[in-house]
């Protein structure tokens, strides 16, 4: 499949990988998260996988921690209790204690969907101390999410010095889990929440948006059913570890739900219906289920199956894990009945991650601490539950194979292995498993502990024939790409085609994976012959432009486009879904955003908005719109009248004899004469913004993470600039790859 990533770097805990549905993996290090994203592959060793790295740093200065004892907090807050570790010595005989301080470390995290805005997902964290942080795709901390709530509640930022112990509880959170999006009628971006668990059994549920982020509604979880850890010889409350949120389920035509399932440290399973309206508002005061009651054999994971089949049969399968028992409970929206299957096993250990694919017949893919390993076959029609011994015994060999590399390269008799998170990849055809190597009956601290820590990659999809499977639902992603930007990531969903193309040139030759490429243009073909039936008029400007821009016909020549500069490295590619020159088809793609963005100006913008006024940045980019259509693209019907329409509504001349524009560095005029570069009068030679076509004379500039080419800042308080403030906001998605601009 694909080879190993070595890491250099110390794993810390469980849940201690995810992938997003951009492409990009999250990675919990000792104190630190690393998001890594991959670069494009190339020969000669073709399967081996590499990664540029952005670090999300649990911020240190300004805060105190969120420790607390019997006692309400007087004067300077506690110091981190001290934690005991061990090393090997040089002899690898001795062993000596040492002494340091507790550091703050991740515990929790989750990939958002992609978000209105930055056309990207966003990394939820919560840390040891059990606050909460929200990164970009960068590593860039936007929002501590418990000062937010710290603020809400009248207190001073990072003034923990609450006498309430209750209050304090309240605002360390534990569990926490993004939704899905919730495509609400006249949207083209979903609803998204976020949910987080705290130490009093509550849950909030939050809006996460550009503005400052908000707690919607909270619910409360049953309380008093176990002793308190703090109060021994009293009832306490029900502490939140661990949360899920499932899939969206149109129940009306009014009304979506979604099951929520939170996992505390009591060992029970609770399920909350989470309803919005078409308006996009919670229902207030959800229903409550214990699907599990609060069990001594606690669970430690929980997780949701996702797919299509979930909206279409309003069937929701969820999956917890105990020690040696695996729990699936079959959740039917639309009738409102649970259906509780147990299976037993022999992995005696800490379950770190599970994960199911996202096909009608999910697989589900379950991982140890003691690097044991089973997959079981969901069958959600039948609502049963069967192992399936192939995939289980490839996985176990696949391990197994890892244990001897170590125990043979580093002479080590008695090897172990050990697994701290797994999750699939954004097509759902690889499972990536973050995993050491150690030696048996040690402690896991051994010397150059960090050059055993790996990546590994494994298909999941079962029996001899698994390449069949994997092409299957890279297939089906590529199709779902293709058909909504907004759901799934057009660069996101490249992964798992471009690992199977390279598995397959290498294992079998160029043909084999010319064949391959027949099968994916035909799957890109198909979705691009469909067309959007969403209604544009009466919207604002963003909507419109967005809805008409990114039609399926034009995301396929997108997916092509990113699909090629990911396979650059590959030499003689003959195929016909790479046979055209690449330049005409971002020519088409530049004469589509200019052709599209004109004619909602000129028919349905006239009712909305004044003429833009002359100098100004909207001005500007409509009559370059228009130079650039009359000269590439004159020979396309109705262009010419198109171009003439705008230079009279603008009162803009159609050949300006010193161009549109003037050069920062002399004064003197700029022509049009090319779409992607500029030159004056004395050859100084500008770029050109990618989405605006206007010249790039400032360092401040924004760049695509796929295609690379630049981009303009738009200041969005700009009085006057309503067609370039909406033009800016229809593309929070690269016209040209799709990527994040």
């Amino acid at each position: 499949m694909i080879n190993d990533h070595r890491l250099n770097a110390l794993v810390q805990g469980i849940h201690a990988l995810k992938w997003s549905v951009d492409g990009r993996i999250a990675l919990a290090r000792e104190d630190i998260v690393q998001i890594l994203s991959p670069t494009p592959l190339s020969p000669p060793n073709v399967l081996t996988q590499t990664f540029t790295a952005a670090d999300c740093i649990l911020p240190w200065e300004g805060l105190e921690p969120m420790w607390f004892d019997e006692v309400p907090f007087e004067g300077d807050a506690p110091v981190p209790p001290a934690e005991e570790t061990f090393t090997i010595g040089e002899t690898s005989k001795s062993i000596e204690p040492q002494t340091v301080q507790a550091r703050r470390r991740p515990t929790r995290m989750d990939w958002s969907p992609l978000m209105q805005g930055s056309g990207s997902c966003m990394l939820a964290i919560a840390s040891s101390e059990h606050r909460v942080y929200i990164y970009d795709f960068t590593g860039k901390l936007l929002w501590n999410l418990s000062e937010v709530a710290l603020k809400a509640a009248g207190h001073t930022p990072y003034e923990w010095h609450v006498e309430d112990k209750n209050e304090l509880r309240r605002m360390r959170y534990h569990g926490l889990s993004w939704s899905k999006q919730c495509f609400l009628p006249g949207r083209r971006w979903g609803t998204v929440f976020l949910a987080l668990g705290n130490e009093i059994g509550g849950i909030s549920v939050w809006s996460i948006t550009e503005n400052v982020p908000h707690v919607l509604m909270t619910v409360t979880l049953p309380q008093n059913e176990k002793v308190g850890p703090w109060d021994q010889g009293q009832p306490g409350p029900t502490w939140v570890n661990s949360i899920a949120w499932g899939p969206w389920v149109p129940t009306s035509k009014d009304t979506f739900t979604s099951l929520v399932a939170a996992l505390t440290d009591n060992g029970g399973v609770y399920l909350i219906t989470m309803e919005v309206s078409r308006d996009g508002k919670l229902t207030q005061d959800p229903n409550i289920v214990t699907a599990s009651p609060p069990n001594p054999r606690k669970p430690t994971q929980i997780t949701w199956w996702h797919a299509d089949e979930c909206a279409d049969t309003g069937m929701c399968v969820l999956a917890s894990t105990s020690v040696g028992k695996i729990t699936v409970y079959f959740c039917n929206v639309l009738e409102g009945t649970i259906s509780v299957v147990e299976h037993l096993w022999e992995g005696y250990a800490l379950a770190t991650d599970m994960c199911f694919t996202p096909d009608a017949s999910p697989l589900l893919h379950v991982m140890t601490s003691l690097g044991n390993a089973i997959v079981l076959k969901i069958l959600p029609g039948t609502q049963s539950v069967d192992v399936s011994h192939s995939l289980t015994s490839r996985l176990k060999a696949h391990l197994e194979a890892r244990r001897k590399a170590f125990a043979v390269g580093d002479d080590q008799i008695n090897a172990d292995i050990r697994i701290w998170g797994a999750t699939l990849s954004p097509g759902g055809g690889c499972l990536a498993y973050a995993y050491e190597n150690v030696a048996s009956k040690t402690i896991r601290y051994v010397t150059n502990v960090e050059a055993a820590m790996r990546i590994g990659f494994f298909p999941t999809q079962e029996g001899a024939e698994y390449m069949a499977g994997m092409k299957a639902l890279a297939l089906n992603g590529l199709r779902s790409a293709v058909m909504n930007v907004y759901r799934q990531s057009l660069r996101g969903m490249l992964w798992d085609p471009t690992i199977i193309y390279a598995s397959i040139l290498k294992t079998n030759g160029s043909d084999a994976a010319d064949e391959f490429l027949e099968q994916a243009w035909h799957a890109i073909d198909a979705a691009s012959a469909f067309d959007s039936d969403a209604d544009v008029t009466g919207h604002a400007i963003d909507h419109q432009l967005a809805i008409s821009l990114f039609q399926p016909k034009f995301n396929a020549m997108r997916l092509v486009y990113a699909w090629w500069q990911g396979l650059q490295g590959f030499k003689n590619i003959k195929h016909r879904v790479f046979a055209s020159d690449l330049s005409s088809v971002m020519a088409d793609l530049g004469g589509h955003l200019a052709v599209t963005a004109l004619h909602i100006f000129t028919t349905t913008c006239p009712a909305m908005i004044a003429p833009p006024a002359e100098g100004s940045l909207s001005y500007q980019i409509l009559t370059l719109y228009a130079d650039f259509i009359k000269q590439a693209h004159s020979d396309a019907a109705g262009v010419p009248e198109l171009a003439a329409n705008v230079y009279q509504l603008l009162g803009a001349d159609p050949s300006p004899e010193h161009g549109r524009e003037s050069c920062l560095a002399c004064g003197s005029g700029i022509k049009w004469e090319d779409p992607m570069d500029a030159k004056c009068d004395n050859n100084h030679t500008w770029s050109r913004c990618a989405l605006t076509m206007t010249t790039l004379q400032t360092p401040r500039v924004r760049t695509c993470t796929g295609c690379k080419k630049k981009a303009m800042v738009l200041d969005k308080s700009a009085e006057g600039e309503e067609w370039a403030i909406g033009m800016f906001s229809a593309l929070d998605i690269c016209p040209f790859c799709g990527g994040t601009i």
